[in-house]
C-alpha cells in the first residue's frame, strides 16, 4: 500500500505501507482493539470470521489486480492525496 501526497508546489511525500500487514488478521485484530478502547460502545463488535474474510479479500485483490486506487482526493488548494493498495 502506498499513500501518497503531492502539493501544486511540487512537493510530495510518499509513505509506503506494507500490505501484507494490512492483510494479516492479527494487525487488523490489534487496530481493532486499540479503536475499541479509545471509542468505547461506538465501535462495533466485528467478529474473528469476518477479520479473517477482509484480510483474504484484501489479498485476492492485491494479487488479481495487482494496484488497485482505494481513495484519490483533491483540494480546493490543488493538493491531491491518493492511497494505492
Amino acid at each position: 500500500m502506498k499513500i501518497s501526497v503531492h502539493s501544486p508546489d511540487g512537493h510530495s511525500i510518499c509513505i509506503p505501507f506494507p500490505t501484507t500487514l494490512l492483510a494479516s488478521p492479527t494487525a487488523v485484530r490489534f487496530a481493532l482493539n486499540i479503536g475499541k478502547r479509545h471509542a468505547g460502545i461506538s465501535m462495533p463488535n466485528i467478529s474473528p470470521e469476518v477479520v479473517q474474510a477482509l484480510c483474504q479479500s484484501f489479498r485476492q485483490i492485491k494479487h488479481q489486480y495487482g494496484h488497485w486506487e482505494l481513495v484519490r482526493t483533491e483540494s480546493a488548494d490543488g493538493d491531491v492525496i491518493s492511497i494505492i493498495l
